[in-house]
């Protein structure tokens, strides 16, 4: 007899574990932040994207990838630059795919994470992701994965390379230091908590 998932649960391997917290959103995005934040927020790659993601990997000590997006994993998967951490929502400019985006060798934590919000469950899915002994990780959100590039940045350890996509552009990069996490974090500072 299947039984149906525990919609908070994680999926490690083929091993589902629930997560017993309730869903508390942490972060609301005001509108007044949303034409800042269509602005890329890092740099801005149109072409050569796969060669200088790699150029950055290997320039950067212990350097590892984080992708956040469908399109954005699912291309550089192709290209056999496996992340570390894939953020997917299963949508392409929020319309369901009518596939799953694969990552090799990946395990799946599932989080619940509604449009123009960043969810507990979420963020600590992405910690939990980070801190996982087995890599990859593919973190499924429910809702929408767009505003966790911002958790992703401030819990990624110093070095990481983060990838997301700009919409009919090209890809934004994000190098993670010090500097960036301040910067990441009076963007939190300035959305409205619950």
């Amino acid at each position: 007899m299947n039984k149906k998932p525990h919609p908070n649960s994680i999926l490690r391997g083929k091993l589902k574990l629930v997560i017993k917290e309730n869903f508390k959103i942490l972060y609301k995005l005001p509108k007044t932040l949303r034409p800042k934040l269509k602005i890329p927020l890092g740099r801005l790659i149109k072409t050569d994207i796969y060669q200088t993601i790699r150029e950055q990997l290997s320039r950067g000590k212990n350097s590892k990838l984080i992708t956040v997006g469908d399109i954005s994993t699912e291309t550089l998967v192709k290209a056999n630059i496996i992340p570390y951490v894939a953020v997917i929502d299963n949508k392409v400019r929020r319309m369901p795919r009518n596939k799953e985006v694969e990552v090799p060798g990946s395990i799946t934590i599932e989080a619940k994470n509604p449009p123009a919000t960043i969810t507990e469950e979420a963020w600590k899915a992405i910690k939990n992701a980070l801190e996982s002994k087995k890599q990859p990780v593919k973190v499924v959100i429910e809702g929408e994965e767009d505003l966790l590039v911002i958790p992703a940045v401030i819990e990624a350890p110093i070095n990481t390379l983060i990838c997301y996509g700009q919409p009919n552009e090209g890809v934004v990069l994000i190098r993670v230091t010090e500097r960036v996490k301040d910067k990441f974090q009076k963007i939190l500072n300035q959305m409205q908590t619950e």
